[in-house]
């Protein structure tokens, strides 16, 4: 019989479709307020997301989103469980609608909870991996870059900082275009972390700075606070201890310990590493021994566990080491208690899976007749077979991504140990030599700073190939890290031929390479050890290559070393200066030297240069090649940099006070800037507040840049060097003709010098046709509007050929040595 709607009820109906449609509208609005209301005010994005729940189940788009936020809040409140459970559901949900953006960051959050809260490594990854499938299908660069920087952020906390940090910068270079977004304030947090992680304190406070300046803290009040107490441990790892307990306090102030739990503990954790680095390790122990309370009441154990580790630590830094030893046992404990709940919820769930497995064939068994049961059967085998295989491929796929470089696919440094025993103890049976090889790119940061990461990485593919294709048989080519590669060698029989090896493929590397229509010319320094005639373990092998990389790399770029008796002496010595060259820069060990230019036309001075010297009662008279590059290597060189302009500026302010006849109102004072400073994005900043707190003028100062092709292709850094002239600083380009020439930057709007670096002095003398060579040089110059300043004089035969070809101003030994401030203030003049 026939159903019919009178007209009434066809209204009742479009009405009700229409309040359903509203109500959807409604239910869309409230998921995306609650999201909005994680960060700001937790406890009501939860009850808010529990809500639609309640009243929107059915429709599975909005139930997933649902109970994603009420995941996220569930974590944030501490319960962590709640939270996992909320998200693996959300995930599933949202999965069924097909790769969607609400799908790939469920997948990433799920992930990043397992890794970060549930300490499941192995399964978040396999999360974030389904997050990854599901944005390279989208296509969408945010997206991409939201889930780059969560799997930089988890690898880092994994212990694997070289593939987070690399992970993290794509997604910085990804964001470029839209600097200013939430999504690249938090990349900008992970670089932090993954900073702090290294210990690389002074980069940390960079990144976190500027993650400062994005956040609004009327709307990310957690997100501020987070980003106070993590700026506040990068401060005290570099000395700042004032504004890093200033930070502290306003983070405390931000946080509420009854609803914030979660970062509630981790802010406690941070004041107690805080005093760990102020070395006051007594005073970590409150604070660490109240997170640890917080902690064990919200269940959190994986967290207890790294707060154990950090008492322990503190414990034995202020020597309790009976108190130590006990919290290290407490730690074993809470590991194995962590380990028994993790197989025991795995246990569950499998069981849960079972039961439900059972229920379900039973109820079918009194549905289906016996011919259909065969069949449903065999097809369920088949499912779970299925199911099977595909579990066995994804533990089989996180096994390979664990043991090899997500951007080569070469093996990872994870596998070299076990390499490394296998071919020392084949060597000693065979009667063979293995060749350890040690390779890192020569100035393979430069090629980042001027391309950009992408190709760095297109770079690194290509090197990766290469050595796999000129490697020979039965060799093995890992990623050791960053731009470096290492290269087993086993079976050869001399070590002459090991060496030979060696050369072959850094001459493969030398050879150009073609980056998005760029021609790139690259060159490898290599160290090598011999084993088992240098080591006879795999740990001092492997340190014995280290050492020669670095011995390859002081001799220049390019070179291929294997360490003798000497190289270790030096090497001895690079160990010791490093140590000691921080504390030289506040002790007096470090001082600064100053050396006149002179106008011999004019017969006046035209500039001075601080050079920096170190005097060490064991080292000795430590030459600047020495340091100066040991400070480059360990980011002391910012430090350095600043020393070295206060310590001018305020040697200009004695010689005005003090007027001696030669000294000009215009008189500038010189300080060398290195590249790694001029990478720095807060350099003009730093430098103009060094002069200022000095008490002088930026006018007082000139800056000597060397040659490089990040100074002749970087826009950001040709803006950073207009920055610095429009405050006043002069500029000078150093030792030019010797570097990395390029005529883009020569003119009057960036330069106000340029300095003929002596090497071209020497090759002139006695050569006519290279002398000429200086004299185009001081011409070019001067047409451009440039000075012009001739290093390294040290014979009046010399001060000749510099004015002869019409270079009037000479900087050199003839003129004077190098002098201290003292003796310069009572100078004269030359002889």
């Amino acid at each position: 019989m026939a159903v019919h709607q009178s007209s009434a009820e066809s209204s009742i109906s479009a009405q009700s479709a229409q309040t359903a449609e509203f109500a959807r509208g409604n239910f869309d609005a409230s998921v995306d307020r609650a999201f909005e209301l994680l960060n700001p005010d937790t406890p009501a994005a939860y009850q808010l997301a529990s809500d639609v729940l309640k009243a929107a189940e059915p429709d599975s788009s909005i139930a997933g989103r649902a109970h994603h936020a009420l995941g996220m809040s569930a974590c944030l409140l501490s319960k962590v469980d709640e939270g996992s459970k909320q998200l693996q559901r959300a995930a599933e949900i949202l999965d069924q609608e097909g790769p969607t953006p609400s799908a790939c960051r469920a997948w990433r959050d799920y992930g990043t909870v397992l890794a970060y809260l549930v300490g499941d490594l192995q399964t978040g990854l396999e999360a974030l991996e389904r997050a990854l499938a599901i944005v390279e299908t989208l296509g969408d660069a945010s997206e991409e870059a939201a889930l780059l920087s969560r799997f930089g952020a988890v690898l880092s906390h994994a212990g694997r900082l070289d593939e987070g940090r690399d992970l993290l910068e794509r997604a910085r270079d990804l964001l470029e275009n839209i600097p200013h977004g939430e999504a690249y304030a938090v990349v900008l947090s992970n670089l932090g972390h993954n900073r702090l992680l290294r210990k690389d304190y002074a980069e940390a406070v960079a990144f976190f700075r500027s993650e400062q300046a994005l956040h609004d803290p009327q709307t990310a009040r957690l997100r501020v606070a987070n980003c106070d107490a993590n700026l506040a441990m990068a401060l005290a790892g570099v000395g700042e201890l004032d504004e890093a307990r200033s930070l502290l306090a306003r983070a405390r102030d931000a946080l509420n310990p009854e609803t914030d739990g979660n970062q509630w503990i981790d802010y406690l954790l941070t004041v107690g590493r805080v005093e760990m680095l102020s070395g006051s390790p007594h005073k970590a122990y409150e604070p660490l021994e109240q997170a640890m309370e917080a902690a064990h009441a919200q269940g959190l154990h994986r967290i207890e566990i790294e707060l154990w580790s950090a008492l322990a630590e503190a414990q034995e830094a202020n020597g309790d080491l009976g108190a130590a030893l006990k919290s290290e046992r407490a730690l074993r404990l809470s590991e194995r208690h962590w380990l028994d709940e993790q197989a025991a919820s795995r246990l569950r769930n499998l069981e849960s899976k079972a039961e439900l497995m059972r229920e379900r064939a039973a109820s079918e068994l009194l549905e289906q007749s016996r011919a259909e049961l065969e069949e449903r059967v065999q097809q369920r085998t088949a499912e779970l077979q299925d199911q099977v295989l595909e579990r066995e491929a994804a533990q089989e796929k996180a096994q390979y991504w664990a043991n090899h470089d997500w951007l080569t696919r070469l093996p990872n440094r994870r596998t070299i140990k076990t390499a490394l025993e296998k071919g020392l103890e084949h060597a000693s049976i065979a009667g063979s030599h293995l060749g350890v090889l040690f390779i890192d790119l020569d100035e393979f940061k430069e090629v980042n700073d001027s391309y950009g990461h992408l190709a760095g990485d297109h770079l690194l593919v290509a090197t990766a190939r290469r050595l796999e294709q000129h490697a020979p048989p039965g060799a093995t080519v890992t990623r050791f890290g960053g731009d470096e590669f290492l290269v087993l060698l086993p079976d050869l029989l001399t070590p002459d031929e090991v060496m030979a090896t060696a050369r072959e493929l850094n001459d493969s590397v030398v050879e150009p390479l073609v980056i998005d229509g760029f021609p790139l010319h690259l060159s490898c320094s290599i160290g090598v050890a011999i084993g088992p005639r240098d080591a006879g373990t795999a740990e001092e092998l492997l340190r014995r290559a280290d050492q020669a990389l670095l011995e390859a790399k002081a001799a220049g770029k390019n070179h291929v070393l294997a360490l003798d008796e000497s190289g270790q002496q030096r090497r001895d010595r690079r160990s010791k200066i490093r140590r000691e060259l921080e504390a030289s820069i506040t002790d007096g060990r470090l001082f600064p030297a100053f050396q006149p230019q002179w106008d011999l036309q004019r017969n006046r001075l035209h500039g001075i240069e601080l050079l920096a010297r170190m005097s060490d009662p064991e080292l000795g008279a430590v030459s600047p090649a020495e340091f100066i590059p040991l400070a480059e290597e360990s980011g002391l060189i910012v430090k350095l940099g600043l020393w070295a302009v206060v310590e001018a500026t305020q040697a200009a302010k004695a010689l005005r006070a003090r007027m001696p006849s030669w000294v000009r109102e215009d008189l500038r004072i010189s300080v060398n800037l290195s590249s790694v400073q001029l990478g720095s994005p807060t350099l003009v900043d730093d430098l103009n507040s060094a002069v200022r707190t000095a008490g002088g003028k930026p006018e007082w100062l000139r800056l000597e840049l060397t040659e490089s092709r990040q100074l002749a292709e970087a826009s950001v850094i040709r803006q950073r060097l207009l920055n610095l002239r429009a405050l006043g600083f002069t500029l000078a380009i150093d030792d030019f003709g010797v570097g990395y020439s390029s005529f883009s930057y020569l003119s009057s709007d960036f330069f106000d010098e340029l300095k003929i670096d002596r090497s071209l002095l020497l090759a002139a003398m006695g050569s006519p046709t290279r002398a000429v060579v200086i004299g185009s040089i001081v011409a070019m110059a001067h047409r451009l509007g440039l000075d012009v300043v001739g290093e390294g004089a040290e014979s009046e035969e010399q001060e000749d050929l510099y004015i002869a070809q019409g270079c009037s101003v000479i900087q050199g030994f003839h003129i004077a040595r190098p002098m201290p401030l003292d003796s310069l203030l009572d100078w004269q003049g030359p002889k």
